[in-house]
């Protein structure tokens, strides 16, 4: 199941109700805080009755190794059986291996929650490239599009790229939310590429980014998890569903760094939580301190982190997202920050897994 990424939703009242976690679109009325009305461009869910329900000890999904193959790599069950490494960790994770007849294929699943796919020995080369300077200041996407600023790539649209990544998606039932697309142009990987192997190996750097800077471009498109109505924060990790889909239309790579879970094989729990209003207020403070004032917010959503219990479960707790939006260069990039929904306090990525 793929959800659109919110905003691009409609305006308009609606009710999600899950295990007892209402969220309603609120009015421009209903949008006031402290410092004077919030713009009623601004998309908000609110907590039923100020309360968010948390899941202790709900169970973690192992995705399907065979579905998960069959989806994203072309490959039979026959050709999975043939492939599967016997470890004696079969009851933790599943790994397929496929080098011969032309492919190069890997495959993982595990009982914790998580997949990953490589259907070329160029996969690593290209997640590589996926990490840029700067995230620890600018954040992770607006990190990206300042080094990728490119928005199509010749030959395939980002439509179509998305359509593709989605469609595999759905069709592997990994539960997830359309998050951004970056476009991997080739010049820009060159450059990047260049700038790793300087640090590598700052005598000898010529021949191999030659090498490098004549692969095709990629979209590299990032999702997120679902707990059941709501999407998952990883902090402690990027906390994404990562595919890069080249301009052939085939997936290279798929990587989740986050868990699959079920929040309802967990116990439901009430919390007492900050209002949207006061969410939003944090956020513009958030943002203030961090220099960037002329930041918007567009959205404040109901969100969960995951905190590690054992290999299987993870217990849930509710968060507020504040989405905001930045201009740099005639672009826009997105971003978050994310609060305790209790405590209202910025949530330290480092302290949940």
């Amino acid at each position: 199941m793929v959800k659109k990424k919110w905003c691009v939703l409609p305006l308009l009242l609606f009710l999600v109700t899950v295990s007892g976690c209402g969220s309603v679109y609120m009015t421009a009325e209903d949008r006031y805080q402290q410092n004077g009305k919030i713009s009623e461009s601004v998309e908000m869910e609110t907590a039923n009755n100020g309360e968010l329900t948390a899941y202790e000890n709900a169970s973690t999904i192992e995705p399907d190794i065979y579905q998960i193959a069959k989806v994203f790599s072309g490959l039979t069950q026959e050709e999975v059986e043939k492939g599967l490494i016997h470890d004696g960790h079969e009851d933790v994770q599943k790994i397929v291996e496929i080098t011969e007849n032309d492919k190069m294929i890997n495959v993982y699943t595990s009982s914790s929650g998580n997949a990953s796919v490589r259907n070329s020995a160029d996969a690593d080369w290209y997640d590589s490239m996926t990490a840029v300077p700067g995230e620890e200041n600018a954040g992770m996407f607006e990190a990206l599009r300042q080094w990728y600023p490119q928005t199509e790539l010749e030959g395939l649209s980002p439509e179509d790229a998305l359509k593709i990544c989605e469609d595999a998606m759905e069709q592997a039932d990994l539960p997830c939310v359309y998050e951004q697309t970056i476009v991997l142009d080739p010049d820009s990987m060159g450059k990047l590429s260049a700038l790793h192997y300087s640090f590598q190996d700052p005598e000898n750097t010529s021949e191999k980014n030659e090498d490098n800077t004549e692969k095709p471009g990629a979209y590299v498109l990032y999702f997120r998890v679902l707990a059941g109505e709501h999407p998952l924060v990883t902090v402690g990790g990027r906390g994404y569903v990562k595919i890069i889909c080249g301009q052939d239309e085939k997936i290279i790579l798929m990587d989740s760094d986050d868990f699959f879970v079920n929040p309802e094989s967990g116990k439901p729990v009430q919390r007492k939580v900050i209002s949207a209003e006061e969410a939003y207020r944090r956020g513009q403070g958030y943002l203030q301190e961090h220099g960037k004032a002329s930041a918007s917010i567009t959205q404040v959503n109901i969100c969960y982190t995951s905190r590690y219990v054992t290999e299987t479960t993870r217990n849930l707790e509710p968060c507020w997202e504040i989405r905001y939006q930045t201009e740099s260069n005639g672009s826009t990039s997105e971003d978050s920050v994310f609060l305790d929904a209790v405590s209202g306090q910025e949530i330290n990525r480092n302290e949940y897994y």
